[in-house]
C-alpha cells in the first residue's frame, strides 16, 4: 500500500501498511519498520560527529587557525545547528509535515557534506567553500533533529497494546543508534581524519577521507529512508503549537498590553476570558512554560560547560601525549567517548542506586535539586581541567628558541593541532625564492642571500608548541565529569519540562531547551574574545604553553558557582505544578484557538471555535 499521502485526512482507523500480514496480523513494528529509522539515525549521527568531532583541528592545522579563532568558529557553527531545529519543526509541523521535511533537509545535508569534502582537497583548502558548506550541513542536520524520533513514534499506534509497548523500546533502541555513531565517528572516523590511511595518500589526505566518510554515510542514511518509505505511516502537518504561542504571547505584551489591566498573569490578556482570541486552557499552559524561563536560563551557562569538550579540551588535548604505547597514538577528539561512557554506565546506577538511596531514607531527591547536583558536578569537571592545565604545563620542557636548531630539535614534539612546515625556516627560505606558500609563523629579519636562498640566518619563526609529557588519558575525568552532570542536569531538566508541562506544551519546552544550548555554545564567543583581548597576555595563545587556559577554566567555575547561586535562590521559591492542574489541560484532545477573521463577530454572538 503506497503511503499516506501528506495531503490526505489522516484516517482514525488503524492503516494497513505493507508491513502488516494479510489475515489480519499485524507484523512488529519494532522490527519491521523502525529499522530503517534507526540505521538513518546512526548513519546521521555518524555523519554529525564524524564532521564536528574533527572540525577544530582541521581549522587549527590545514587553515592556520589560532586556537581561539577556531574555538569561535565552532561555538558559531555548532550555535547554529542547535537553532535550526526550530526551523525544522516549524516546517514539519506547518507545511511539509516530517517525512518530507527530514527527506528534502536529509538531501540538502548530504549537498553540504559533498562541497565540505571538496573544500578539504590538500593545498586548495578554501574557506570559500568550507563556510557554505558548514552551514548547509547546520540546516540538514538541525533541521531533522527533531523530526527523525517523532517520525519514528508515527510507526506505532497506542491504541494497539503491542505497538505500544514495543514504542518504548524503539525509544531505547534510537538512543543506543545515536551512541553507537558517536562511537564509530570518535575512534574510526576521528583516527583517518587526524592520521590519514596508508595508501590513501597518508596523513595529507587524511581530513580529505574523514569528511567523505561521514558524506557517504549521510548517503547511506537517505538511501535507508528511502528504503523504507512504502512501510512508513505518513502523517499530514498537523499545525505548529509553537507558532501560535508566539502569536499568543505578542497579542498579550504588545496588541493589548493596554486593553485589559486587572488580570492575575499578563498572559492572560489574551485569554478568552478578558476579550482576547486564545482559549484560556492555552493561556494557562503556556504561563507554565514562562514558569520554568528561569530555569531554561539558567542552562545557559551549564551548555557553555558542555560545549567546552569539543574546544578548550580539545586545546589541551593536543598539546598532550597521544601515544599509546610506541606505534599507536589515539586521535584527540577520541576523548570524547568517555563522556558517552559516563551517561550509558551511569544513567542505570542513579536511576536503580543512587536515587532510591535517598528516598529509601525519606530524603528523596526533586528534580531542582538533581539539577543543581548537575550544575555542580559541571563545576567540578572545569576544575580538574584547569588542574590538569597547571600539571601539563610543568611536564612540558622549555627551549630557548636558537632558530632551524630550535625546529629540528622539537618537530616531532608539535602539538597534534599544528602544521609543522609553520614553523620550519627552510620552507620560508623556498617560500622567499617563489616555491610554495608562506609559512604562518616565519618571518625575515634582513635579506641576506646564501646563494639562490635568503640565508637561515635571516628567517625567525615562533617556537613549535610543543606537546607535554603527560598522557592525554588524564582528560578522562574531566569528560567523565561533564557527563555524570549530563545525567543530572540535561537529562533531568528534560524530564522537568516534561512533568511540569501540559503536553500540547512539551514540543515548546524541547524548542526553548535546544535554544539555551545553542546559547550556550555562543557565550564560548565573547569568554573567548575577553580572555585574548590583551593582545601581548593571551590566555588562549597557539602555543598553550605560554598562556593560562587553566585561568579560561576558572572564570567558568566562578560563572557556574554565581548561577548555582541564583539557581538555588530561584529553586527555592519554586511551587511545582500539581497533576490534577495539568490534567484539567490535557483534558481537551487539542488546543482550541479563537480565529477572529472577520474583526466584525458580534459581542452577543457566542465565539467561533475551530481546531
Amino acid at each position: 500500500m503506497a503511503p499516506l499521502r501528506e495531503d490526505e485526512e489522516a484516517s482514525t482507523e488503524p492503516l494497513l501498511a505493507e508491513h502488516q500480514l494479510p489475515r489480519g496480523k499485524k507484523a512488529s513494528t519494532l522490527t519491521s519498520v523502525t529499522p530503517y529509522i534507526l540505521v538513518t539515525e546512526f548513519c546521521e549521527r555518524l555523519t554529525y560527529y564524524g564532521l564536528a568531532g574533527s572540525l577544530v583541528l582541521f581549522m587549527q592545522s590545514r587553515l592556520n587557525y589560532s586556537n581561539a579563532d577556531a574555538d569561535v568558529q565552532f561555538s558559531i557553527w555548532s550555535g547554529f545547528c542547535y537553532v535550526t531545529p526550530l526551523v525544522g519543526g516549524w516546517l514539519a509541523d506547518t507545511y511539509l509535515g516530517r517525512y518530507k521535511t527530514i527527506l528534502i533537509l536529509s538531501t540538502l545535508y548530504l549537498g553540504g557534506l559533498v562541497l565540505m569534502v571538496f573544500g578539504a582537497i590538500p593545498g586548495h583548502e578554501s574557506e570559500i567553500v568550507i563556510y557554505p558548506a558548514l552551514y548547509i550541513i547546520a540546516m540538514g542536520t538541525g533541521g531533522i533533529k527533531p523530526n527523525v524520533s517523532t517520525f519514528g513514534a508515527d510507526q506505532f499506534n497506542d491504541n494497539d497494546p503491542e505497538d505500544a509497548k514495543e514504542k518504548g523500546a524503539f525509544f531505547n533502541w534510537f538512543y543506543w543508534s545515536i551512541n553507537l555513531g558517536a562511537l564509530v565517528s570518535y575512534t574510526a572516523v576521528a583516527y583517518v581524519a587526524q592520521y590519514g590511511v596508508t595508501g590513501l595518500g597518508g596523513e595529507e589526505w587524511g581530513f580529505f577521507l574523514g569528511f567523505m566518510i561521514p558524506a557517504i554515510s549521510m548517503g547511506l542514511a537517505i538511501l535507508a529512508f528511502i528504503v523504507g518509505t512504502p512501510k512508513f505511516i505518513i502523517k499530514p502537518p498537523g499545525g505548529s503549537v509553537l507558532g501560535e504561542a508566539c502569536s499568543m504571547v505578542y497579542e498579550a505584551a504588545v496588541t493589548r498590553r493596554n486593553v485589559v489591566a486587572d488580570v492575575d498573569y499578563w498572559l492572560f490578556r489574551a485569554s478568552v476570558q478578558h476579550g482576547g482570541n486564545y482559549e484560556h486552557k492555552f493561556v494557562v499552559g503556556v504561563s507554565y512554560v514562562m514558569k520554568l524561563m528561569p530555569v531554561l536560563l539558567l542552562m545557559i551557562p551549564y551548555w557553555l560547560c558542555y560545549s567546552q569538550m569539543s574546544t578548550t579540551f580539545q586545546n589541551q588535548g593536543c598539546q598532550m601525549d597521544l601515544s599509546i604505547g610506541d606505534d599507536f597514538e589515539i586521535p584527540v577528539s577520541a576523548l570524547n567517548l568517555f563522556d558517552t561512557v559516563a551517561i550509558l554506565m551511569l544513567a542505570p546506577v542513579f536511576v536503580k542506586v543512587v536515587f532510591p538511596y535517598f528516598e529509601n531514607r525519606n530524603m528523596p531527591l526533586t528534580m531542582l535539586q538533581k539539577i543543581g547536583i548537575g550544575f555542580g558536578f559541571s563545576m567540578l569537571a572545569m576544575g580538574t581541567a584547569g588542574v590538569l592545565e597547571i600539571v601539563r604545563k610543568q611536564h612540558t620542557h622549555d627551549e630557548e628558541y636558537s632558530g632551524l636548531e630550535s625546529f629540528l630539535n622539537t618537530e616531532n614534539e608539535i602539538s597534534a593541532c599544528k602544521d609543522k612546515s609553520d614553523y620550519d625556516p627552510r620552507v620560508f627560505q623556498d617560500y622567499y625564492s617563489g616555491d610554495g606558500d608562506k609559512p604562518q609563523n616565519c618571518w625575515s629579519t634582513c635579506e641576506t642571500m646564501d646563494g639562490d636562498k635568503l640565508s637561515i640566518d635571516c628567517i625567525e619563526c615562533d617556537p613549535v608548541p610543543v606537546v607535554s609529557s603527560v598522557s592525554i588519558f588524564w582528560q578522562v575525568p574531566q569528560f567523565l565529569l561533564v557527563g555524570t552532570s549530563e545525567i543530572l542536569s540535561s537529562v533531568v531538566a528534560m524530564e522537568l519540562f516534561y512533568n511540569q508541562c501540559p503536553s500540547n506544551m512539551r514540543s515548546i519546552t524541547a524548542a526553548l531547551n535546544l535554544l539555551t544550548t545553542a546559547l550556550g555554545s555562543w557565550a564560548c564567543i565573547p569568554l573567548v574574545l575577553i580572555v585574548n583581548a590583551d593582545p601581548d597576555n593571551k590566555w588562549m595563545p597557539d602555543d598553550l604553553n605560554e598562556g593560562h587556559l587553566e585561568y579560561v577554566f576558572a572564570v567558568i567555575v566562578i560563572i557556574m558557582l554565581v548561577t548555582l547561586a541564583v539557581y538555588c535562590k530561584w529553586a527555592s521559591g519554586y511551587t511545582y505544578v500539581k497533576p490534577e492542574d495539568l490534567e484539567a489541560i490535557d483534558d481537551e484532545d487539542h488546543v482550541e484557538v479563537v480565529k477572529d477573521l472577520s474583526n466584525l463577530r458580534d459581542p452577543e454572538e457566542e465565539p467561533e471555535w475551530h481546531a
